[in-house]
């Protein structure tokens, strides 16, 4: 025997079934997305203060030895986003200098150095 809302209550179930999937995958997003990470900014200058531009600036994380490459824009400012929490040294270099190399720089989680 047809009943109209039997048809409807499946289609109704099936469409919550689907809606709680595609709910879970997007916050199962979200929340890989909350991994808290930290950022090291920076500006080069020589001893006179000028920017160096397209300098070369590795910042190594001690702990994993992961390295992030980058190098310095026309303002001599870099920026090294998304790292893990922890002990991280930058070595700069670039053409006629001698590489600079700081280290015990410590980022916390969502901490901006």
């Amino acid at each position: 025997m047809y009943s109209p809302t039997r048809g409807t209550e499946s289609l109704s179930a099936r469409l919550v079934q689907v809606m709680s999937l595609l709910l879970t995958i997007a916050l199962g997003g979200t929340a890989y997305a909350q991994v808290e990470r930290g950022t090291i900014v920076g500006e080069i200058r020589d001893a006179s203060r000028a920017i160096v531009v397209n300098a070369n600036v590795r910042v190594t994380n001690v702990n994993t030895g992961v390295v992030y490459s980058t190098f310095t824009n026309d303002a001599g400012q870099f920026l090294a986003p998304n790292l893990i929490p922890g002990e991280y040294a930058i070595t700069v270099s670039s053409q006629g200098f001698k590489t600079l190399e700081r280290k015990g720089i410590l980022l916390q989680a969502d901490g901006r150095v």
